[in-house]
């Protein structure tokens, strides 16, 4: 499978922090093959703070993750970086250059 074949595809979502219930499920929206970033859409957006977010940017968390790993089937270790809906920009999604911190995380994806 091609990482182009990942759009669109259902994930996984675990972390321990900001999502409930444990194991929430997103859609893989885009993919950014040379930084090997996710972006993935929430089935059900959240509401920390009473910010909501639909959207999050996911980076691996090792120099030896990558998107890869998602294709053979195995748990891709992430830094997850909540976008809120004001702030997402659907002509540069994977820009968070504005994030000072806020809803953010370490958490894994598995495909579906």
């Amino acid at each position: 499978m091609a990482i182009a074949q990942l759009i669109n595809r259902e994930i996984l979502v675990h972390d321990d922090e900001l999502l409930e219930p444990k194991g929430t499920i997103a859609i893989i929206r885009q993919t950014h093959a040379e930084s090997s970033q996710i972006l993935f859409e929430l089935i059900e957006p959240v509401a920390i703070a009473d910010i909501k977010y639909s959207f999050a940017v996911a980076s691996p968390r090792h120099n030896n993750d990558n998107i890869e790993t998602l294709l053979n089937g195995g748990v891709l270790g992430c830094s997850i970086t909540f976008i809120p809906d004001e702030k997402f920009n659907r002509l540069n999604p994977f820009d968070i250059s504005w994030w000072r911190g806020g809803a953010a995380t370490l958490g894994d994806l598995v495909l579906l």
